[in-house]
């Protein structure tokens, strides 16, 4: 069985406190369901996608929430509504679930001042954090699929595509056993394909989740939005929550 994992990133805004790396994994035909619906729901409301970062300033797609015909708070409601129907759609979708892995930039720098970690924790963290998912997502489907069942990753076509499927090559050749449960590398646009919408708002919320991590102390205050698709959320080495599948 082959799944399908769209991938996203997220960080906090002086990207000096956390940043996360999370997917959203499900079969060709989990996929299928979500996509139909999810362009449904924002048809509806003539919106052609959905970003976190617009539904939150109330820009972009979500600029029309702005006008005279939705004075406040009547816009914001309008927004929160569409979003809130969207997560309802994922949450029909129960066999599509999220991995998140967050890491702690103090915590990740400390470690990178040691000098014998020069050679293994070199370059962007985020590229550390994505090899989180791909181990953590391959363990996931392990666990829900079998042993024979492969993972193909999907990231957007940005300017940055090339260096992180760099990164899924040389992921796959450190990790040879891992690498036996990973398909092709993908790119798409963010914009034209939902679960990479999904996974724009799952990396927002993991970073929220993160925040709060490190707010309360490192332990985690869970938060019940889609908390029934989310297969694992971590950060570095210490769990956020437990695996919920």
């Amino acid at each position: 069985m082959l799944y399908h994992c769209f991938l996203d990133d997220s960080k906090d805004q002086n990207q000096s406190r956390l940043l996360v790396s999370p997917g959203f994994v499900g079969t060709k035909s989990d996929w299928h369901h979500l996509r139909m619906a999810w362009k449904k729901r924002l048809a509806k409301e003539g919106l052609k996608y959905f970003k976190t970062s617009e539904y939150k300033m109330l820009d972009g797609e979500f600029s029309r929430f702005r006008t005279a015909a939705y004075p406040p708070p009547t816009g914001r409601e309008k927004a929160a509504k569409i979003r809130s129907d969207l997560q309802a759609l994922l949450k029909c979708n129960s066999r599509i679930a999220a991995v998140g892995i967050a890491i702690p930039m103090e915590d990740y720098n400390k470690v990178c001042a040691r000098p014998e970690a020069a050679e293994i924790f070199r370059g962007n963290p985020y590229h550390r954090a994505l090899e989180g998912v791909l181990l953590e997502t391959v363990k996931l489907i392990q666990k829900l699929a079998g042993p024979n069942a492969k993972v193909a990753f999907v990231h957007d076509d940005g300017p940055d595509f090339d260096v992180f499927k760099a990164v899924y090559e040389g992921f796959k050749v450190a990790n040879p056993r891992t690498a036996e449960s990973m398909d092709r590398f993908l790119p798409l646009c963010d914009k034209e394909h939902p679960p990479f919408q999904l996974a724009d708002m799952v990396a927002n919320f993991t970073l929220g989740v993160g925040l709060d991590w490190l707010v309360n102390g490192r332990e985690a205050n869970w938060a019940t939005e889609m908390e029934d698709n989310i297969g694992k959320l971590a950060c570095r080495r210490d769990e956020m929550d437990q695996v919920r599948w």
